[in-house]
Order: C-alpha cells, then structure tokens, then sequence
C-alpha cells in the first residue's frame, strides 16, 4: 500500500496533462511541490518512529541484559567495525571445522554484507549517531554472546545475511534525497532492523541454552520469517522513494530547461526585434544622411548650370502632347526590341535610327522612357531642348556629370558603400572625359538592371559635330557596360537616320542592335478620338498600320520581369 500511494501521490506530476504542463513551466508554486520530492527540507525530522523505536529498544535492553552486559556496548560508541570484528572472531573459531560447515558458510555470508545495513546507519549517524550506536551494538552482542554455540551462530548469521540481501543499495549515506519523505522510509526500516535485534536478543535470553536450543531451532525460522518480510518491505517503500525523488528530479529539470529554453528563445526573439528595430532605426537615418548627402552634391555650382532631366523629360513630352505626333515600329521591329530587352548577354547598345522629322527622336525617347518607367525599370536619360540656348549646351563633362547625378539618386548606396565614398568633390572636380566616365561608372556599382537613353543629337553638338569626337564617347561608354561584372545596364542612343557612326562602331554593332522608328502627324480621325478622351497613347491600336504599333506594346509583351536596383 505504501508503494501505491507513492505513485498516486507523483501521477499527476509525473504524467501532466497539455494544460497542468504548460503551467508548470510558469507555476512557482507548483515547482516548490515537485522539488519537495527531492530536495531536503532541514526543518522538518521525520524520524520519529526510529526516535520511539530507539527508546523502546533501549529500555528493553535494560529489562533483558545485564548491567555487565550493557556495559560492553549499550552505554559505548560501536560502529560496524566492532561488528565486523566480532564476525570475523567467530569465524576464526569455525575455521577448523568441517567445509560444509553451515556456521563456517553463513558467517562468510554475513561478513560480506554487513555493508548493507551501513546504507541506511549511515543516514542516520549525522543527525543520530546513539540510534547507530545501540543497532551496531545489538548485533555486536548477538555474535559475541552465541559465539560459542554453533546452531545458534548459524541461524542469527543466516537472518543478518538474509536481511542484508533485501537492503536497499542506493547511496543514502550521501544524503542524495534527504526528504521528508526518506526520512519517514529510512526511519521506519530502522525501527523494523531494530526491532530485529530486540526479537533475536528476547529469544537468546529464553532460559537456559543447552535446554532450549533444540527445542526454539524451528520456530526460530518461524518467528523471524515475518520480521524480515517487514524489512523487506520497508527497504522496497526506501528504494520507491529514492526512484519516486529520480524521476521527479528529472521532470523538473525537464520543465526548468524548457522554462530556459523558453526564455532564451523569447530573449533571442526580443533581440532579434530589436536589432531589426535598430537596423531599420540605422537604415532610416542612413537614408536621411544620403538624401543630405545627394542634396549637398547637387546644390555645388557646376552642377546648378546643368539642365534638370526630368524638367526635359517633361517639356519634351509636353511638346509631343501638343504636337499629337505618334511613334510606330513595325511588328519586325518590336520583335528586335523585345529580344533586345529579354536577353541577358545581349550587347549592352542599341540604336534607335529615327525616320522622319527631327522631333521622332524626342518623341521617341520620350514614349520609350514613359514605357520603361511605367514598369519599374529605373531609367537615366540625357534628352535635347529645342528651346536651350547656346551657353545652355552641354559639354561632355557636362552631360556625364548630369547621369551620374540621376544614377547617384537611384542608387544612393554607393555613399557609403566603399572605403573612399562618392562626395561634392568628386563632381567638383572633373575636369576630362575621362573622369567623367570613372565617376559615372562609380555611381554605375551595383546596380543590377538599369536603362540609360541618349539623345545623340546632344553629343554631336557638344562635340560641335565632330564624328571621331562622336565616335569616341560612344566607344568609351560601350566599354564602360561592357567592363561591369553586372550585365543588366543598356544604353539606348536614339539618332536621326541621316547621322551616321563611324565605320569602327559599325563593325561591332550587331543586325539585332538596331531598329528604325517612324513618326506620323494625327489625322482628323486621331484629333476625334482625342476630344473623345482617350488617352495619349490611344493612336497605337488605331488602325493607322496593321503591322504597326506603339513603343509600349514590346514592353507590354516580355515576360514581365524588371530589374531591381
């Protein structure tokens, strides 16, 4: 009964419930139950019963024993060596005797288990060394007292060993769960030893040895059979206990490294959000301190003088509402442009020879910039004014200081992305074409997709019409794609058809890196549509040509896929 109610008493613990479990790892309360089961609780003794059972023993020992007898080891300190020592004298007296000699065999037996019972003396000779003391002297007197008669020596060394076997054999002398609970069990097998020795002591003192030996060597093994039963039973009630305390140890170092790990995982997570938080803290005034940085670039004097591109992408395209002229491209062109655009390794230029009135190229690159725009590929652009004046015209410096600024603000990273970052200075100090393009391809770094549209009119008149001059820059900037690791930026020159390249770029051009665009006036029929309200981009799906169509339909076409800078 004992060892059931040592597992009702854990079942709930030890097997919790998906609720109970998850309140465990938050309950105090519940935790100081469960260490109850194995840690010691000093103030509390437990002991009671081998604290009454060592006062009935001893006031019996008075009762049965001598006062000469008493002497020798009830009012003395005796330890398990006294024991050993009187086992191994009366061993030495049977030495000589036959080798099936059942004294000269049990006696062997009980010496090498007397360690046995230390297992639990030793529990108690911290708190109550006279509770040791009085079991080792009992024992001590049996083995001295009967030493002499061989059956009697027999049957006492036969129980002492019989008894030893059923001890429990965890270490309790360390004290490894000195609960409350354990000192209950160990006192309890205490009293059970001792009562023992005080049976055995009773019986030897039952009149006179040479009569009663023969006639109490029966019922001695009758009278002792249930004494160590109880013993038996008493040191499993022990071993449950320090097995109970195990298993409890172990669940609740479970839930606290659960707890742990809960923590760890919630404090990583905390750290995590804050450094996230931070990270976007330090992003945010990364952002800020670019966007000062790009404001401080852009307010130096060299670049003041230099046309704002999006104001001339705006007048152009405000010329070419005005004008209502419309760009075709043949279903063979499109075709070229849409390869072009989806392939990879594809020559990084393309040429845009414009057919007609001079004002195709501007509209031109203003429905390509718009169609490239309106899909979320980043552009930069260098467009011509009809309305600049002559000290308005770029030099080549000039217009490339004017795309590294626009590259500069759609790729604001290279600020701070290198030992030596982008600065005021470096635009304020070109003084070549050279370092324009170095600049340009600085602020060029990283980015991995990109469209740039040059309107060549803008490069022949800053070179005042000089092809070689013409032909150089071009050749520079076709060099200066092709020499990124990054393959995504093409360079889009839009011409009239009459301007011609040098034979050098002509050879490397390839058949796919040109197309022909035309322009057409609106007719009646367009100028209806447009009171009508349709859009500007309306003229490319009327009828004007079957194989014709707008410059948004090659955009409209591909996968989809745009680049990211």
């Amino acid at each position: 009964m004992e060892e059931s109610t040592t597992q009702d008493a854990l079942g709930p613990h030890l097997c919790p419930p998906d609720a109970l479990y998850g309140s465990l790892l938050v309950s105090n309360d519940l935790n100081k139950s469960l260490s109850g089961w194995f840690v010691g609780d000093l103030l509390t003794d437990g002991l009671g019963q081998a604290r009454q059972a060592f006062k009935d023993a001893v006031n019996e020992f008075r009762v049965h024993v001598s006062e000469r007898e008493c002497a020798t080891w009830l009012d003395n300190s005796t330890t398990i060596y006294d024991v050993e020592e009187a086992v191994n004298l009366a061993k030495q007296k049977y030495e000589g005797k036959s080798p099936k000699s059942r004294a000269k065999r049990w006696l062997t037996s009980c010496s090498s288990r007397l360690m046995y019972y230390s297992v639990i003396m030793d529990t108690l000779s911290q708190h109550h060394p006279e509770y040791v003391s009085l079991a080792w002297g009992a024992m001590k007197f049996l083995f001295i007292a009967v030493i002499n008669h061989e059956e009697l020596i027999t049957e006492i060394s036969k129980t002492v060993a019989n008894i030893a076997d059923v001890l429990p054999r965890a270490d309790l002398s360390a004290n490894l769960y000195p609960t409350q609970r354990m000192k209950v069990a160990v006192a309890r097998l205490y009293a059970k030893i001792l009562q023992f020795v005080r049976e055995a002591i009773k019986w030897y003192k039952k009149g006179k040895l040479a009569h009663s030996v023969s006639a109490i060597l029966k019922p001695y093994d009758l009278s002792f059979k249930t004494v160590v039963e109880d013993i038996s039973k008493a040191s499993r009630q022990v071993d449950a206990e320090a097995a109970a305390a195990c298993r409890v140890e172990i669940r609740t170092l479970h839930l606290k490294i659960q707890h742990l790990t809960q923590l760890s995982t919630a404090y990583f997570t905390s750290q995590g959000l804050a450094s996230s938080s931070m990270a976007e803290e330090l992003a945010q005034q990364a952002g800020i301190f670019r966007q000062r940085q790009i404001m401080q670039i852009a307010a130096i004097p060299v670049l003041r003088h230099i046309p704002n591109p999006d104001e001339s992408l705006d007048y152009c395209r405000s010329i070419k509402r005005r004008r209502r002229s419309h760009i075709l491209l043949d279903t063979a062109q499109i075709t070229k442009l849409q390869h072009w655009h989806q392939t990879a390794d594809a020559f990084p230029l393309l040429i845009a020879r414009c057919i007609g009135l001079r004002t195709v190229t501007r509209d031109f690159s203003v429905e390509l910039l718009d169609t490239i725009r309106g899909s979320n590929v980043p552009a930069i652009w260098a467009l011509s004014q009809p309305n600049w004046d002559e000290e308005e015209l770029l030099s080549l410096g000039g217009l490339l200081l004017s795309l590294s600024m626009q590259a500069l603000v759609l790729n604001p990273q290279v600020l701070s992305a290198s030992i030596n970052p982008i600065s005021s200075y470096h635009f304020e100090n070109i003084s070549n074409e050279d370092q324009g393009f170095k600049l340009l391809r600085r602020c060029l770094s990283g980015v991995k997709r990109m469209y740039i549209v040059l309107d060549l009119t803008l490069v022949h008149a800053a070179v005042e019409y000089n092809c070689g001059r013409t032909s150089t820059f071009v050749q520079n900037f076709i060099n200066l794609l092709l020499g990124r690791l990054e393959k995504g930026i093409k360079l889009v020159i839009v011409a009239e058809k009459s301007e011609g390249f040098p034979a050098v770029i002509e050879r490397d051009l390839l058949e796919d890196s040109q197309i022909f665009v035309s322009g057409q006036k609106p007719g009646p029929r367009i100028r209806e549509g447009f009171r009508r309200g349709m859009t500007r981009y309306s003229s490319h799906v009327l009828p004007v040509r079957s194989d014709s169509r707008g410059v948004e339909n090659w955009l409209s076409a591909v996968d989809g896929s745009v680049g990211i800078v």
